[in-house]
């Protein structure tokens, strides 16, 4: 007697599974036969499958047996557990694999997924798994025949067939929920209903790739409309640009003679308020040196008030010139300037500015005294530091309100928790010399550009200002 015996492929069906389900921990295999040694015989080679793959599975092989006894002892199975049918045959029950009855019973009844070796079993239940190669077989099997008919004389021969290839079902794949990544075209897909995309795809792709060719060249167009736009603008920005650098001067040199105007006064009513409190302490006075002190430091009150009114006219007199501006813009043009003050103060600055920030409505001179006076604050507050840490960070991004933020964030020692809440009221102040009227213009600024200023604490150390501004709807 000669034959060519059919190996069942157990490292195949094992490297299947796992990718399927790259979870499971158990394989239960269900063969037909009650034979100890070939029930043995399978246990082993799939054992040595996992044994090569160095994987934790567990390995159990199930003998024959009545269907409805089957049922008992798999059902409510884990998660974690893959059943393997090497072979089905319920001749108790009057039901054979054949014509697949068995099989679709047991896919049906059974909670975890059913592998199988049998080209019968396909599309009767089970996901799929590494069958035989029947024509092959066939072929080996008609070779050996001819062999033996034109030598007659010879010995028996035996042969092994490992050929084999996978093969699942698209609808029980789809039942488990599992991931045709794992595939990698590695597998036959039978029972595939293809997806809109596959019926359609290459008649999307030409459409879309006209659609991004017509785009393109509007696209052109636009770029070259707007490309003249930016160079009026860029020249109209240069313009701008020399009047704000000489506002900027004249603003300096008035802000000396305006404290200058005021000290006067000042001192002079300090004075007088002196050779009074002397003069009634030594009762030397007469009513006419009173009259005359007290007319004195009226007067000199009235200048000190005159001199603050033109300063209130100086801040209150120019009017918002509401455009839209980029803040990016804003602390680029600045970067002279807070340079200059990160010298007098021995400090790093640092400034991250987000690409394709949107524009805000608003004025840039008022924006700009808003981040110079943070800047300046920040910078006073890490004076006590040694030089190496005085550093202050500047950022502008869009939050996810679609909104633009200015941070300015420094590392020095913070602010005090009961001063938080009243950081930006009039005349509070932290400063031994300060006037408290800084934050508070700075949150009517904000304010008249319809955003907000917050204030808080860095957990590294150092105080945190947020000033968020609604960004031009595009």
């Amino acid at each position: 007697m000669s034959g060519i015996f059919i190996g069942h492929d157990s490292a195949g069906n094992l490297d299947l599974i796992r990718r399927l389900q790259p979870q499971v921990r158990h394989i239960i295999q269900i063969v037909d036969t009650q034979i100890p040694d070939a029930i043995r015989s399978m246990q082993a080679t799939m054992a040595k499958a996992v044994a090569a793959s160095k994987q934790d599975i567990r390995v159990n092989t199930v003998q024959q047996m009545e269907l409805s006894t089957l049922f008992q002892k798999t059902n409510h199975l884990p998660e974690n557990v893959a059943l393997l049918a090497i072979a089905i045959d319920d001749k108790h029950s009057g039901i054979f694999h054949a014509n697949g009855n068995a099989i679709h019973a047991l896919s049906t009844d059974f909670n975890a997924p059913l592998y199988g070796m049998q080209q019968s079993f396909l599309g009767n239940g089970i996901v799929g798994g590494k069958m035989v190669d029947l024509a092959a077989h066939g072929k080996q099997a008609a070779e050996m025949a001819m062999t033996l008919l034109m030598h007659p004389e010879a010995k028996p021969q035996f042969a092994t067939t490992i050929e084999s290839y996978c093969a699942i079902d698209d609808r029980q794949f789809h039942r488990w929920n599992m991931n045709a990544d794992a595939l990698n075209n590695r597998c036959n897909r039978l029972f595939h209903a293809p997806s809109f995309w596959e019926l359609h795809g290459r008649q999307i792709v030409i459409a879309v790739i006209l659609a991004a060719l017509v785009l393109l060249l509007l696209l052109a167009f636009e770029l070259q409309r707007r490309k003249r736009i930016r160079a009026d603008e860029e020249a109209t920005r240069h313009k701008v640009a020399l009047v704000h650098a000489a506002r900027l001067s004249s603003v300096g040199e008035l802000t000396a003679s305006i404290v200058h105007e005021i000290n006067q006064p000042l001192g002079a009513i300090l004075a007088n308020v002196s050779a009074a409190s002397m003069m009634l302490s030594q009762h030397t006075f007469t009513e006419t040196e009173l009259k005359a002190i007290l007319t004195d430091i009226r007067e000199d009150n009235l200048r000190a008030s005159e001199t603050i009114k033109k300063l209130r006219a100086l801040l209150s007199k120019h009017s918002l010139e509401v455009k839209p501006i980029s803040l990016n813009e804003i602390v680029e043009t600045s970067r002279s300037l807070l340079g200059n003050l990160a010298i007098r103060h021995h400090a790093t600055l640092q400034i991250h500015l987000q690409d394709g920030l949107p524009s805000v409505l608003g004025d840039c001179t008022h924006l700009q005294q808003v981040m110079i006076n943070l800047v300046s604050n920040g910078m006073e507050s890490m004076d006590e530091l040694p030089p190496e840490q005085r550093v202050l960070r500047i950022r502008t991004e869009v939050n996810e309100a679609g909104h633009v933020v200015l941070t300015v964030a420094d590392f020095g020692a913070g602010i005090a928790t009961d001063a938080l809440d009243k950081i930006f009221d009039s005349f509070f102040t932290t400063k031994e010399e300060g006037m408290g009227m800084g934050l508070a213009i700075v949150k009517t600024i904000v304010e008249m550009h319809h955003g907000t200023i917050t204030a808080s604490n860095s957990p590294y150390g150092g105080a945190v200002f947020r000033v968020v501004i609604p960004a031009i709807l595009s």
